[in-house]
This record gives structure tokens, C-alpha cells and sequence, in this order.
């Protein structure tokens, strides 16, 4: 009887069928159970003085005695988007967090407008090249995130960059929408630049 049931097509499919399903299942526990780095980075820009608005007759815009051509406010929205907490210690010193803008442009100020955690403790500060701002926090959990916003003297077309390097990991990397899609993914983004937008209307 035992040869039978043993010699049977459905019980043989059956038991293939429950070895495809454990294989599958320890990939998807395996992959789940995995401790990743990750940054990621969004960044959105808007004109507020162009060089045609500059050459207008009797126009003039200055900051600290300096003539401005051209003024860009931008918002710069970065997450931990692994599945582990990124911490200070993750960070190489001699390549610190980052944000970069061309050779042509300047800060001029920069600020934290957003952070998912006070604890988390971010902070922006403009040290030595014009064209970079460091950015520091003691930690960030998986999903935890801030903005920044800042005023430079590029256009908007000059995207701010993230530079740095996270042990384990590289730099920061810019955001892409990609298939299949995580919801997670989409409503940190929407929810800190809807935060920060929040945050400067009041």
C-alpha cells in the first residue's frame, strides 16, 4: 500500500510542490531577515531670481554687500531606506554626508526645516568649500528621514548631489521610482516635502 500511495502522481506533485514552496519561503525569510544599509535622496529646486530678472533696469538683489545674478531655493529631503539603523558611526570621517552643488554655485544658508526625530538629532552647517554642506546626525532608523532647506546662487536646473560614504553601503542614492513599487518609498518623500512645505507656510 505504501508503494502505491509512494508511486502516486498527486502525491509526487504534492511533494514537489511543498519543496518549491520551502526553497521560495527561506529566500523571502532570508532576504527579510537581512540587515542592509541604505540612504537615499530627493531633491526639488525653484528659481526665485534668474539672470533675466537680475538685468532688469533698476533691479538689484544683494546678500551680505554681494550683487545676486541668479537665486535658487531648494529642498533636499533624505531617508534611511535599509533595514537597519544607519548611525555616525557608519559614516566614514574623512568622507562625511554631503550635499554638493556645481562649481558655479553657493550656498548661501541652509537649514533644517524637517526631521522624522528630534532624537535623531540632524543637523546642516556650511564648513570650508562654498559649494558644500555637511550634513550630521547621531542616527537614523530604517524609514526615519529629514529636509533641508537651503538658498544658492545656481539655477534650478543645477540639481544639488549627495556625496559621502556610509560603511557597507557608498554614497547616498538619488531616488527612482522602479517597479514593483515600495509604498514606503513614496510616502516618506511626499511626506517630508509636504512637511516641509508645511513648515515654511506657517
Amino acid at each position: 500500500m505504501l508503494n502505491t500511495i509512494a508511486s502516486n502522481p498527486l502525491v509526487n506533485l504534492g511533494g514537489f510542490i511543498f519543496g518549491v514552496l520551502g526553497v521560495v519561503l527561506a529566500v523571502i525569510f532570508y532576504f527579510r531577515g537581512r540587515q542592509v544599509l541604505g540612504l537615499k535622496y530627493e531633491a526639488k529646486s525653484f528659481d526665485l531670481i534668474t539672470a533675466k530678472i537680475s538685468q532688469l533696469p533698476g533691479f538689484a538683489a544683494t546678500y551680505k554687500n554681494r550683487p545676486l545674478e541668479n537665486l535658487t531655493a531648494s529642498r533636499l529631503a533624505i531617508w534611511n531606506s535599509g533595514t537597519t539603523v544607519v548611525s555616525a558611526e557608519n559614516i566614514a570621517p574623512n568622507d562625511k554626508i554631503r550635499i554638493s552643488l556645481p562649481e558655479d554655485a553657493e550656498f548661501l544658508n541652509a537649514t533644517v526645516t524637517f526631521a522624522s526625530s528630534l532624537a535623531t538629532n540632524v543637523t546642516v552647517s556650511l564648513e570650508g568649500s562654498r559649494h558644500e554642506a555637511i550634513v550630521h546626525f547621531d542616527y537614523l532608523s530604517p524609514r526615519d528621514g529629514c529636509v533641508i532647506s537651503f538658498l544658492h546662487t545656481g539655477k534650478a536646473d543645477s540639481v544639488p548631489s549627495m556625496l559621502g560614504s556610509v560603511k557597507g553601503f557608498g554614497s547616498p542614492r538619488l531616488y527612482k521610482l522602479t517597479w514593483p513599487i515600495k509604498v514606503l518609498d513614496i510616502i516618506v518623500p511626499l511626506f517630508a516635502a509636504y512637511s516641509g512645505e508645511s513648515g515654511q507656510s506657517n
